[in-house]
């Protein structure tokens, strides 16, 4: 069943290439500041209801090598790595930040046109002051 969402995610981020940015379809934050430690909201604000959401991090200097951290397919709200989840407004929340989720998370999107857009943003984790 994996294999169905990552081809999923495949074919949306190939044909994302070709929409463009679709910000005036799904919006994000250019940049998000956190703290470690804490929880964070990524917003994904979309203007039309999706059929799929995925929202993933880039791994590497390539925009296409990503990791899914969470996702909503076929009306089920689904976490894929432990801390991360995606709440009913389509937005990443990340819990107990670590140094190690900064990074460009995307929004990708899939309407029920089957039109795909993303965004993506960057997120930057602040150290506590006086922490260890």
């Amino acid at each position: 069943m994996d294999r169905t969402y990552d081809l999923v995610l495949l074919l949306t981020l190939a044909s994302s290439a070709f929409c463009g940015s679709g910000a005036s379809v799904v919006g994000t934050a250019p940049d998000v500041q956190g703290w470690r430690g804490e929880d964070i909201l990524l917003k994904c604000d979309i203007q039309e209801e999706p059929i799929i959401v995925y929202w993933s991090k880039e791994t590497g200097s390539d925009q296409q090598a990503r990791t899914v951290k969470a996702r909503f397919v076929e009306g089920n709200f689904e976490s894929v790595e432990e801390r991360f989840d995606i709440d009913k407004n389509f937005s990443l929340v990340i819990s107990d930040l670590e140094v190690a989720d900064e990074g460009r998370y995307y929004c990708d999107v899939t309407l029920a046109n089957l039109q795909d857009f993303g965004n993506s943003t960057l997120l930057t984790v602040y150290l506590q002051t006086g922490s260890v």
